[in-house]
Protein backbone atom coordinates (compact mmCIF):
# COMPACT_ATOMS: atom_id res chain seq x y z
CA UNK A 1 0.00 0.00 0.00
CA UNK A 2 1.26 3.51 -0.83
CA UNK A 3 2.64 5.49 2.08
CA UNK A 4 0.53 8.49 0.95
CA UNK A 5 -2.75 6.63 1.15
CA UNK A 6 -4.97 7.73 4.08
CA UNK A 7 -7.18 5.15 5.67
CA UNK A 8 -10.36 5.83 7.62
CA UNK A 9 -8.55 5.04 10.84
CA UNK A 10 -6.02 7.82 10.12
CA UNK A 11 -8.67 10.61 10.06
CA UNK A 12 -8.91 12.53 13.31
CA UNK A 13 -12.42 12.91 14.74
CA UNK A 14 -14.02 16.33 14.16
CA UNK A 15 -14.65 18.36 17.28
CA UNK A 16 -18.30 19.45 17.18
CA UNK A 17 -18.27 21.28 20.50
CA UNK A 18 -16.12 24.41 20.12
CA UNK A 19 -16.41 26.96 22.94
CA UNK A 20 -16.96 30.60 21.91
CA UNK A 21 -14.59 32.90 23.77
CA UNK A 22 -16.05 36.35 24.53
CA UNK A 23 -13.01 37.72 26.34
CA UNK A 24 -12.00 40.26 23.67
CA UNK A 25 -14.22 43.17 22.59
CA UNK A 26 -13.71 45.46 19.61
CA UNK A 27 -14.47 49.15 19.98
CA UNK A 28 -15.34 49.46 16.28
CA UNK A 29 -19.12 49.10 16.09
CA UNK A 30 -22.29 51.13 16.40
CA UNK A 31 -25.84 50.50 17.51
CA UNK A 32 -28.47 49.38 15.02
CA UNK A 33 -30.85 51.82 16.67
CA UNK A 34 -30.66 55.46 15.59
CA UNK A 35 -34.31 56.56 15.80
CA UNK A 36 -37.33 56.07 18.04
CA UNK A 37 -40.58 56.25 16.06
CA UNK A 38 -43.90 56.96 17.78
CA UNK A 39 -47.22 55.79 16.30
CA UNK A 40 -50.83 55.47 17.32
CA UNK A 41 -52.60 52.19 16.62
CA UNK A 42 -55.92 53.61 15.30
CA UNK A 43 -57.61 50.66 17.05
CA UNK A 44 -58.86 49.75 20.50
CA UNK A 45 -56.69 47.72 22.86
CA UNK A 46 -57.76 44.23 21.79
CA UNK A 47 -57.60 44.96 18.07
CA UNK A 48 -54.24 46.67 18.56
CA UNK A 49 -52.78 43.57 20.17
CA UNK A 50 -54.34 41.26 17.58
CA UNK A 51 -52.91 43.31 14.72
CA UNK A 52 -49.44 43.82 16.14
CA UNK A 53 -49.08 40.22 17.33
CA UNK A 54 -49.82 38.98 13.82
CA UNK A 55 -53.26 37.51 14.45
CA UNK A 56 -54.76 39.07 11.34
CA UNK A 57 -53.61 39.43 7.74
CA UNK A 58 -51.82 42.75 8.29
CA UNK A 59 -48.06 42.22 8.28
CA UNK A 60 -47.23 44.88 10.86
CA UNK A 61 -45.62 44.91 14.28
CA UNK A 62 -43.69 47.15 16.66
CA UNK A 63 -41.22 46.70 19.45
CA UNK A 64 -43.58 48.09 22.09
CA UNK A 65 -47.28 48.66 22.69
CA UNK A 66 -48.32 51.27 25.23
CA UNK A 67 -51.79 50.56 26.59
CA UNK A 68 -54.31 53.33 27.31
CA UNK A 69 -55.93 51.81 30.41
CA UNK A 70 -55.37 48.90 32.77
CA UNK A 71 -57.72 45.93 32.54
CA UNK A 72 -57.81 42.40 33.89
CA UNK A 73 -56.58 41.05 30.57
CA UNK A 74 -54.00 43.80 30.01
CA UNK A 75 -52.88 44.85 33.51
CA UNK A 76 -49.81 46.85 32.42
CA UNK A 77 -49.16 49.96 30.35
CA UNK A 78 -45.98 48.88 28.55
CA UNK A 79 -45.68 45.64 26.57
CA UNK A 80 -42.61 44.60 24.60
CA UNK A 81 -43.62 42.31 21.73
CA UNK A 82 -40.44 42.33 19.59
CA UNK A 83 -36.88 42.31 20.92
CA UNK A 84 -34.98 45.57 20.43
CA UNK A 85 -32.34 43.61 18.54
CA UNK A 86 -34.90 42.46 15.97
CA UNK A 87 -36.33 44.41 13.04
CA UNK A 88 -40.03 45.04 13.64
CA UNK A 89 -42.35 46.04 10.80
CA UNK A 90 -43.67 49.43 11.83
CA UNK A 91 -42.21 52.16 9.60
CA UNK A 92 -42.96 51.06 6.04
CA UNK A 93 -41.63 53.27 3.25
CA UNK A 94 -39.84 55.92 5.27
CA UNK A 95 -36.91 58.33 5.37
CA UNK A 96 -35.25 60.47 8.02
CA UNK A 97 -31.98 62.27 7.43
CA UNK A 98 -29.60 59.91 5.66
CA UNK A 99 -31.57 56.79 6.60
CA UNK A 100 -34.34 55.14 4.62
CA UNK A 101 -36.36 51.99 5.31
CA UNK A 102 -36.33 52.92 8.97
CA UNK A 103 -37.38 49.47 10.11
CA UNK A 104 -33.66 48.77 9.85
CA UNK A 105 -32.52 51.53 12.20
CA UNK A 106 -35.32 52.31 14.63
CA UNK A 107 -37.41 51.24 17.59
CA UNK A 108 -41.16 51.37 16.94
CA UNK A 109 -43.59 52.32 19.72
CA UNK A 110 -47.31 51.85 19.05
CA UNK A 111 -49.62 53.76 21.41
CA UNK A 112 -53.20 52.58 21.80
CA UNK A 113 -55.24 55.54 20.54
CA UNK A 114 -58.02 55.63 17.96
CA UNK A 115 -56.98 58.95 16.42
CA UNK A 116 -54.39 61.22 18.00
CA UNK A 117 -55.72 64.13 15.97
CA UNK A 118 -59.05 63.83 17.82
CA UNK A 119 -58.47 61.77 20.96
CA UNK A 120 -56.20 63.05 23.72
CA UNK A 121 -53.59 60.81 25.32
CA UNK A 122 -54.48 59.93 28.95
CA UNK A 123 -52.05 61.16 31.60
CA UNK A 124 -50.99 57.73 32.88
CA UNK A 125 -50.39 56.58 29.32
CA UNK A 126 -48.30 59.68 28.67
CA UNK A 127 -46.20 59.02 31.77
CA UNK A 128 -45.57 55.49 30.48
CA UNK A 129 -44.48 56.98 27.15
CA UNK A 130 -42.03 59.31 28.90
CA UNK A 131 -40.61 56.45 30.96
CA UNK A 132 -40.07 54.18 27.96
CA UNK A 133 -38.71 56.80 25.57
CA UNK A 134 -36.24 58.15 28.13
CA UNK A 135 -35.06 54.62 28.91
CA UNK A 136 -34.53 53.78 25.22
CA UNK A 137 -32.92 57.15 24.51
CA UNK A 138 -30.36 56.62 27.26
CA UNK A 139 -29.77 52.96 26.44
CA UNK A 140 -29.13 53.51 22.72
CA UNK A 141 -27.89 57.12 22.85
CA UNK A 142 -30.61 58.32 20.48
CA UNK A 143 -30.52 62.06 19.78
CA UNK A 144 -33.55 64.18 20.67
CA UNK A 145 -33.94 65.19 17.04
CA UNK A 146 -34.26 61.51 16.09
CA UNK A 147 -37.21 60.84 18.39
CA UNK A 148 -39.99 61.43 15.90
CA UNK A 149 -43.46 60.48 14.73
CA UNK A 150 -44.62 58.23 11.93
CA UNK A 151 -45.85 61.29 10.03
CA UNK A 152 -42.35 62.81 10.18
CA UNK A 153 -40.81 59.87 8.35
CA UNK A 154 -43.72 59.17 5.97
CA UNK A 155 -45.53 62.52 5.63
CA UNK A 156 -47.48 61.70 2.49
CA UNK A 157 -48.91 58.51 4.01
CA UNK A 158 -49.27 58.97 7.75
CA UNK A 159 -50.59 61.48 10.29
CA UNK A 160 -49.77 59.67 13.54
CA UNK A 161 -49.20 60.17 16.41
CA UNK A 162 -51.35 63.20 15.58
CA UNK A 163 -51.55 66.85 16.54
CA UNK A 164 -52.79 66.03 20.05
CA UNK A 165 -49.65 64.09 20.90
CA UNK A 166 -47.86 66.19 23.57
CA UNK A 167 -44.47 66.61 21.90
CA UNK A 168 -43.64 69.73 23.90
CA UNK A 169 -44.25 67.97 27.22
CA UNK A 170 -42.21 64.99 26.04
CA UNK A 171 -39.33 67.32 25.17
CA UNK A 172 -39.54 69.12 28.50
CA UNK A 173 -39.33 65.69 30.14
CA UNK A 174 -35.99 65.23 28.37
CA UNK A 175 -37.17 62.82 25.70
CA UNK A 176 -37.44 64.65 22.35
CA UNK A 177 -36.68 67.89 20.51
CA UNK A 178 -38.39 71.25 20.96
CA UNK A 179 -37.49 74.83 20.13
CA UNK A 180 -36.64 77.70 22.47
CA UNK A 181 -39.36 80.34 22.35
CA UNK A 182 -36.79 83.15 22.56
CA UNK A 183 -35.20 81.92 19.33
CA UNK A 184 -38.59 81.78 17.61
CA UNK A 185 -39.31 85.35 18.68
CA UNK A 186 -35.94 86.49 17.37
CA UNK A 187 -36.37 84.87 13.96
CA UNK A 188 -39.98 86.02 13.71
CA UNK A 189 -38.90 89.61 14.33
CA UNK A 190 -36.20 89.47 11.65
CA UNK A 191 -38.28 87.82 8.92
CA UNK A 192 -40.15 90.13 6.59
CA UNK A 193 -41.81 87.39 4.58
CA UNK A 194 -42.06 83.63 4.50
CA UNK A 195 -39.34 81.84 2.49
CA UNK A 196 -39.82 80.80 -1.09
CA UNK A 197 -40.52 77.13 -1.73
CA UNK A 198 -36.93 76.20 -2.57
CA UNK A 199 -35.53 77.65 0.65
CA UNK A 200 -38.33 76.08 2.65
CA UNK A 201 -37.52 72.69 1.16
CA UNK A 202 -33.80 73.07 1.87
CA UNK A 203 -34.36 73.93 5.52
CA UNK A 204 -36.79 71.07 6.10
CA UNK A 205 -34.31 68.67 4.49
CA UNK A 206 -31.55 70.08 6.69
CA UNK A 207 -33.63 69.26 9.77
CA UNK A 208 -34.23 65.67 8.66
CA UNK A 209 -37.34 65.54 6.48
CA UNK A 210 -37.24 63.93 3.04
CA UNK A 211 -38.22 65.98 0.00
CA UNK A 212 -37.24 65.10 -3.55
CA UNK A 213 -35.96 68.45 -4.82
CA UNK A 214 -36.24 67.27 -8.42
CA UNK A 215 -40.03 67.02 -8.17
CA UNK A 216 -41.51 70.37 -9.19
CA UNK A 217 -45.00 69.52 -7.94
CA UNK A 218 -45.47 71.14 -4.51
CA UNK A 219 -47.75 68.38 -3.20
CA UNK A 220 -44.90 66.51 -1.49
CA UNK A 221 -43.58 69.74 0.04
CA UNK A 222 -47.00 70.58 1.47
CA UNK A 223 -47.29 67.13 3.05
CA UNK A 224 -43.94 67.70 4.77
CA UNK A 225 -44.90 71.19 5.97
CA UNK A 226 -48.10 69.73 7.44
CA UNK A 227 -46.11 66.97 9.19
CA UNK A 228 -43.74 69.56 10.62
CA UNK A 229 -46.64 71.69 11.85
CA UNK A 230 -48.41 68.66 13.32
CA UNK A 231 -45.28 68.03 15.37
CA UNK A 232 -44.16 71.57 16.25
CA UNK A 233 -47.18 73.84 15.67
CA UNK A 234 -50.26 71.69 16.21
CA UNK A 235 -52.50 74.72 16.72
CA UNK A 236 -52.32 75.50 13.01
CA UNK A 237 -51.80 72.63 10.57
CA UNK A 238 -52.48 74.19 7.16
CA UNK A 239 -49.54 73.00 4.98
CA UNK A 240 -48.39 76.61 4.48
CA UNK A 241 -44.80 77.62 5.27
CA UNK A 242 -45.72 80.92 6.88
CA UNK A 243 -43.44 83.18 8.91
CA UNK A 244 -44.23 81.52 12.24
CA UNK A 245 -43.66 77.99 10.90
CA UNK A 246 -40.39 79.08 9.32
CA UNK A 247 -39.25 80.82 12.52
CA UNK A 248 -39.87 77.59 14.46
CA UNK A 249 -37.90 75.64 11.87
CA UNK A 250 -34.96 78.06 12.07
CA UNK A 251 -35.03 77.89 15.87
CA UNK A 252 -34.86 74.09 15.74
CA UNK A 253 -31.99 74.19 13.25
CA UNK A 254 -30.09 76.57 15.50
CA UNK A 255 -30.56 74.32 18.52
CA UNK A 256 -30.01 70.88 17.00
CA UNK A 257 -28.33 71.08 13.61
Amino acid sequence: MSKNHTTESDILPINTDFPINNKYKSINFNSRIRQIIIHYTAEDTQKSFDTLLGKDKNKVSAHYIINNALTEKYPDFIYQIVSDSKRSWHAGVSTWGNDSDLNNSSIGIEIVNLDGNVDAYPEEQFQAIVFLVKKLKQLYKVKDVDIIGHSDIAPSRKVDPGKLFPWERLAKSGASAWYDESDVEYFRSTLETAPNDEIGKEKLIEYGYHIDKHIKDLKQYKFVVAAFQRHFRPSGVDSIMDVETYAILLALLKKYR
